[in-house]
């Protein structure tokens, strides 16, 4: 909070029940069930489909009150290959701006073969949405790069000072990526 100088942070979790089983998920794929259709279903005994109603409410009603405009979504991942970092945006303007701020390589238009991400809903919904893919499962590295995604988003945007040496520091790390 002491280096905020607008707006403010949110930091959400998905896929608790699969976390806490080392899986990806458990019955349903919580990052390809979002679509109005299936956010707008009275089905609730699917646990993938609660959590995702929970964090869609938090989202829209709490975090960003309906305001789509304002409010910027990352979608922080890790994955099982030996590889770097790499980001996946939205196809709005804003969005492929932010991608290609990083100075990291990004895949524009991939996100919009993947149904039902979260991405591609927000981006959809005019937010700035991007998918940062950090690196290794359980790697120091890959939450060393995430941090260093999250850090330059934040300045990027104005929330923090792009001038703190800790964005500076990111900012020359995900160069050298």
């Amino acid at each position: 909070n002491d280096i905020l100088k607008k707006g403010s942070i949110y930091f959400l979790k998905g896929n608790i029940s699969a976390l806490q089983k080392n899986e990806r998920f458990i019955s349903k794929d919580l990052n390809r069930l979002w679509t109005d259709e299936i956010i707008n279903t009275e089905q609730t005994e699917i646990d993938d489909i609660k959590e995702l109603k929970n964090l869609h409410s938090l989202i829209v009603d709490d975090i960003c009150n309906g305001n789509f405009e304002n409010c910027i979504f990352l979608d922080l991942h890790t994955f099982s290959a030996k590889s770097g970092i790499f980001c996946i945006p939205s196809t709005n303007k804003k969005s492929l701006d932010l991608a290609a701020s990083f100075g990291i390589p990004f895949i524009e238009k991939l996100a919009d073969n993947l149904t039902g991400t979260s991405l591609i809903y927000f981006g959809n919904k005019g937010m700035a949405s991007i998918a940062i893919e950090g690196g290794t499962h359980n790697s120091k590295e890959a939450d060393s790069n995430l941090e260093a995604g999250i850090l330059h988003v934040l300045a990027y945007f104005g929330f923090i000072d792009e001038n703190l040496a800790k964005v500076k520091y990111s900012r020359k790390k995900l160069k050298k990526l």
